[in-house]
């Protein structure tokens, strides 16, 4: 009796996520704020693999206004993501008035997933994935986020 080979596919999530910057200052006046890279290793992703999306994340341990009266964003916002030498897309969004803090408050921090697939972009291993605050603007004087760091959540298939 004859046998046939079968195939499977593996479906897999990782997340990667880049070194940390102690301070990343969001200005009274709308500026392109850049937040830390994530390097993206050759061989990180399995042989064979088919990317099915990536995701990017940016999370901080602590907000803190510098203002002295009460301090959030001040207007919607986004985050984008380019692979190191190509095109700046958006990836998360910041809405209006997120990231609240009392004047000279300090509040914990947090995490924002986007929901957009930035596969086009990020689309292979051994790459660096640069992340920027576009016009990044608060409504007092200055919002201190703290302990930023910046990942991509990968999804990819394998069939073996």
């Amino acid at each position: 009796m004859a046998q046939y080979g079968v195939s499977t596919v593996k479906r897999a999530t990782q997340m990667i996520w880049g070194d940390s910057t102690a301070l990343v200052t969001i200005p009274g006046v709308g500026a392109n704020t850049d937040l830390p890279d994530v390097i993206i290793p050759a061989s990180w992703l399995p042989t064979g693999y088919t990317l099915i999306s990536v995701v990017a994340v940016v999370k901080w341990r602590e907000i803190a206004d510098t203002s002295g009266a009460a301090n959030k964003i001040d207007g919607a916002q986004e985050i984008h993501v380019q692979r190191a030498g190509g095109t700046y897309t958006a990836a998360i969004e910041i809405a209006d008035d997120m990231l609240s803090v009392d004047g000279n408050g300090v509040s914990a921090g947090d995490i924002i997933v986007g929901h957009t697939d930035i596969k086009a972009q990020v689309n292979s291993d051994n790459i660096t994935a640069n992340f920027r605050w576009v016009m990044a603007c608060a409504d007092g004087a200055s919002i201190l986020l703290r302990d930023v760091q910046t990942g991509l959540y990968v999804t990819y298939e394998v069939t073996n």
